[in-house]
């Protein structure tokens, strides 16, 4: 929620992929009041989230109530990781 609300004061607008759901459905009504566009995929069975900014991706995984993930900060994989999104991102709906 905290990011949530810095993104909103911030005014950084978002993209996000998540599995096709009745939570995704729910989501996707609090886009516009978030800043965020959400696409769904079926099937999408992703225990991780990844996170791109400019020269930087995250992924981070939730496991028992724990934290567990990686920061990189290189130009190319970043680059390569903003490109399997878009691929990602055209298929959803």
């Amino acid at each position: 929620p905290n990011y949530i609300i810095r993104r909103k004061e911030e005014r950084i607008f978002t993209r996000v992929i998540q599995e096709e759901s009745p939570k995704t459905k729910e989501v996707k009504k609090k886009d516009k009041n978030e800043f965020r566009k959400t696409k769904a995929i079926e099937n999408m069975d992703i225990n991780s989230a990844t996170f791109i900014y400019g020269d930087k991706f995250a992924i981070i995984r939730l496991v028992k109530n724990e934290l567990i993930g990686i920061l990189t900060w290189e130009k190319n994989l970043a680059e390569d990781q903003r490109k399997l999104f878009e691929i990602l991102w055209n298929q959803a709906k």
